[in-house]
């Protein structure tokens, strides 16, 4: 994995860096936080740009700079932290501590020189992509109130390119029909698979498949399903979905569609981003969850699925005389009881194999095979078998 984009917190320093991003898409980025001041502190990490009173408002998000609220790009995190991404967090606290909410975790100062791993994401959900530059703050506490240091880091939020160097300007997005109950692809330009974690050096975009407009994801209440020709290759049933709310704008999904190792295979990427208040307080804000649907276009088939369990990403294929994949919401801790996490933290502590879909890729496109480890069925992916060695180590670890 990348070292991330280093962000060295101390008062009066200001640094810049350049990112790509993925125009109508969501990039995970990560930063290396380093405490430069002199004493221990907690830190957290947020956009300079936020909602007006935040975060009173309700919505927990910020933008990129210079942009008002017309929610071309979000920047946002996990966590359910209103003050920003914490730097550093004692992660036993929700297991020892019951007052807790079962996502909630203990800041922990960090030490004088100590370097941590910070994940935000950038979801662009606008209709035209441009360049952007993207301002971060650090923030700590002085006793319990919140307190802003004079330091930050600017990010220019480049556009990728296409396989011959030419910046991409069709890039394939996802458009909701009006009524909100069907979403389209269109676009000619399309990229290579990114994987959240492990990211390529360079993003790049190839020509998009003739029958991209045929792949059609539709949302009823409780359920979404996504087809490609009328043949459906997964659903979704969304356990927090509540008669009179309008999911769009409390809780949205963002599909996107990448290559994957070639023309015959590719990937649909599902996010599902919860940064409104408004959603009741049963929900952990902000939050945000992926699930890849990775499937053959020849065959019309789904192969693998694959979704993140506390930053540890895993991959499993449809169990024996399954049709298509099956997904429930939620995707938080809430649906999971002590017992049953303790048990499934312990299966994928045994994972040692950094960026499980590259494993796939080497089998579907370069005949490479292995044996099937142990395997779980993790209530998330209804009806996968996952695999112990498609599983990952802790994605903050290296």
């Amino acid at each position: 994995m990348s070292a991330g984009i280093p962000f060295n917190v101390e008062n009066g320093r200001h640094q810049t860096a350049v990112a790509t991003y993925l125009p109508f898409g969501t990039r995970t980025l990560r930063f290396e936080v380093t405490n430069k001041t002199e004493a221990p502190c907690l830190l957290w990490l947020r956009p300079q740009n936020l909602p007006a009173n935040y975060p009173a408002t309700g919505l927990i998000r910020g933008y990129v700079d210079g942009q008002t609220e017309d929610r071309q790009f979000w920047v946002h995190w996990a966590g359910g932290d209103e003050r920003g991404a914490c730097v550093k967090m004692d992660e036993k606290s929700p297991l020892e501590d019951k007052t807790l909410k079962v996502w909630e975790v203990k800041p922990v100062a960090v030490a004088a020189g100590e370097s941590c791993p910070v994940f935000m994401n950038v979801s662009h959900l606008g209709t035209t992509a441009v360049a952007q530059k993207l301002t971060l703050q650090a923030i700590t506490l002085d006793g319990t109130t919140e307190k802003t240091i004079d330091s930050t880091l600017t990010i220019d939020l480049q556009l990728p390119a296409t396989s011959d160097n030419k910046t991409v300007t069709d890039a394939v997005r996802g458009t909701w029909s009006e009524d909100g109950t069907e979403l389209t692809f269109s676009g000619t330009q399309l990229p290579d698979y990114v994987s959240r974690w492990w990211p390529p050096d360079k993003l790049t975009y190839r020509p998009a498949p003739a029958n991209v407009s045929k792949l059609r994801f539709n949302m009823e209440q409780d359920k979404f399903t996504l087809k490609l020709d009328g043949k459906t290759l997964a659903t979704i049933k969304d356990n927090d979905w509540e008669a009179g709310q309008d999911i769009h704008k409390l809780r949205p999904c963002q599909p996107e569609l990448f290559h994957f190792c070639g023309d015959r295979y590719y990937v649909v990427r599902f996010w599902f981003i919860w940064t409104d208040k408004s959603m009741g307080q049963k929900h952990e804000v902000p939050d945000a969850e992926r699930i890849d649907v990775l499937f053959d276009q020849q065959a019309n088939k789904v192969l693998y699925m694959g979704t993140d369990f506390h930053y540890k990403e895993t991959w499993g294929r449809l169990k024996a005389g399954q049709k298509s994949g099956k997904i429930e919401l939620g995707l938080g801790f809430s649906s999971i009881d002590n017992f049953t996490l303790k048990i499934l933290k312990g299966f994928f502590d045994k994972g040692k194999v950094a960026d499980p879909a590259r494993q796939i890729a080497r089998q579907l496109c370069e005949a490479f095979t292995w044996q099937t480890g142990p395997k779980a069925h993790v209530p998330m992916l209804a009806n996968i078998s996952l695999f112990g060695n498609l599983t990952s180590p802790d994605v903050r670890e290296g």
